[in-house]
């Protein structure tokens, strides 16, 4: 239901950055629950959908910081940690907000460190 409510949005509003952001976080959660069930083939549907809208939030604004920071998480979660340390450090040049910026380096440093030969600083 959330992602026709955002695709619907989108249609009404194409160049606003928040429902394809959102739509981008419907999928990974819909992703998230199909593999659950064992619908590997669907849940990597979605996450290549979660990742199209992830992108288009980032071509209507190259600088969104929550965009940056949700598209590193997702980068992580398939293993592309080079990718992520880029976005990574998008977020924290243009991320605002101080705590959520510490928390994110915080959460993120033990997957990256090791794994892609880089470290994020």
């Amino acid at each position: 239901m959330a992602v026709e409510l955002f695709l619907g949005l989108i249609g009404a509003f194409p160049s606003a950055t928040g429902p394809a952001l959102n739509l981008a976080l419907a999928y990974e959660e819909h992703a998230s629950a199909e593999e659950r069930a064992g619908n590997d083939t669907e849940a990597q549907r979605l996450r290549s959908s979660a990742e199209q809208s992830y992108r288009r939030t980032l071509e209507l604004d190259p600088l969104h910081a929550d965009a940056h920071l949700n598209l590193a998480h997702f980068h992580i979660t398939q293993g592309r940690h080079a990718d992520a340390i880029a976005h990574l450090e998008i977020y924290s040049k243009r991320g605002t907000d101080e705590e959520k910026r510490r928390e994110a380096e915080c959460r993120f440093r033990p997957n990256l460190t090791g794994h892609s030969g880089e470290s994020y600083q």
